[in-house]
Parts: C-alpha cells; structure tokens; sequence
C-alpha cells in the first residue's frame, strides 16, 4: 500500500541502474542445469534531478552474487 502526501513531481527523479550476468552451470549428458549464478551490480541513486544532489551518483552502488539450486530430476 501506498499514501502519497504530496503529489509526484519531475524535478526530484531518481534513475537507477543495473548491470546483470547469469552463467548456468550443467550437469552430466545430457546437458542439464545444476546452479545459476547472477552476478549484479546496481547504482540505485545514478542520476538525480533533486536540487541538492543534481547529477550523476556513483558513490551508492551494490553488488550481488546470487545463485539457484536445482534439486528436482
């Protein structure tokens, strides 16, 4: 849910960004996947338009490593 107290305004936005690769680890013939790996790296804050901080951010970033498991035959 979500209250607004003041309406939306184009002169404070905030864009993210993202950079994302995956990489599939297989098992076995025939091919099949064992773990995916996600490596991702996210800059939530790169460019704003709010009047203090007007610009390009690169000091707020993040970086993830993810994986998934497949159990199932």
């Amino acid at each position: 849910m979500s209250h607004r107290t003041r309406a939306f305004a184009f002169d404070e936005v905030t864009i993210p960004a993202a950079v994302s690769a995956t990489w599939t680890v297989a098992r076995d013939a025939p091919r099949r996947p064992l773990v995916d790996l996600t490596l991702e790296i996210q800059w939530p804050q790169l460019y704003t338009t709010e009047p203090e901080t007007r610009g390009t951010l690169t000091n707020d970033w993040a970086i993830q490593l993810l994986s998934s498991w497949y159990f199932v035959r």
